[in-house]
């Protein structure tokens, strides 16, 4: 956790935590397929092949039901 001093003050500053599961890992074939014209600058990581998980609600649920 860090502060800069742009955008956030630092009584806002925060950890930014993020889970992500990759849809596929023959992503990058099917984008430059149906994507001619706009070059995919992040491999299979591009956030189009990425679906995230929200881990504090996970833990919160497990929680209050661990079964």
């Amino acid at each position: 956790m860090g502060y800069t001093g742009a955008g956030l003050n630092q009584a806002r500053a925060h950890v930014h935590l993020e889970l992500n599961f990759m849809l596929s890992h023959r992503f990058e074939s099917w984008y430059n397929g149906c994507h001619k014209n706009d070059p995919n600058h992040n491999g299979i990581y591009n956030g189009i092949n990425l679906a995230g998980l929200d881990i504090a609600r996970l833990y919160l649920a497990l929680r209050k039901n661990p079964s």
